[in-house]
């Protein structure tokens, strides 16, 4: 894993997302079905059905952020990453 990774582990995949602390872009590696954003709140600030390999986090404001993952085969992972 390299530096700045997340991996998320499940029983039949894992999914990272990179960079962390992210820019612009979050990369994407796994089969993903949906991603929902929150900021430290609980407020949600995004929602991407298949988002492919990566998602844009530009308009995000700096700071915790907490990405709610539904994999293709409906498990559910949580990942907090920071924006810059």
């Amino acid at each position: 894993m390299a530096d700045g990774e997340v991996v998320l582990e499940g029983d039949d995949s894992e999914i990272v997302l990179s960079p962390n602390p992210v820019e612009d872009h979050l990369f994407i590696a796994g089969k993903v079905k949906q991603v929902k954003v929150y900021d430290i709140r609980g407020q949600e600030m995004m929602l991407v059905d298949n988002p492919g390999s990566s998602i844009s986090v530009e308009t995000l404001k700096q700071g915790l952020h907490v990405a709610l993952i539904i994999k293709e085969n409906g498990k559910i992972e949580r990942q907090k990453f920071i924006k810059k």
